[in-house]
């Protein structure tokens, strides 16, 4: 499983920085039990200013989309 690159997701600008955590949070708390991802991980590579993430159930950026466009829930 390779990691995703998102270099919308850089580590020295702050909403980027939280844009990044939120993605983590969503794919681990933002779903039906069945659709989460507890396992998913992110870390930046400082000399691109890019956020990695790793996600076992997710492992493509078609996959991500789609956890985002049909299991994702918002909470309050």
């Amino acid at each position: 499983m390779n990691p995703l690159p998102l270099p919308g997701c850089r580590h020295d600008i702050l909403g980027h920085h939280l844009k990044a955590i939120g993605i983590l949070r969503a794919l681990a708390t933002c779903a039906a039990a069945e659709h989460r991802d507890p396992d998913a991980e992110g870390w930046w590579n400082l000399a691109t200013a890019t956020f990695y993430l790793r996600s076992p159930k997710y492992p493509t950026f078609d996959a991500l989309v789609g956890f985002f466009e049909t299991h994702y829930r918002p909470t309050s």
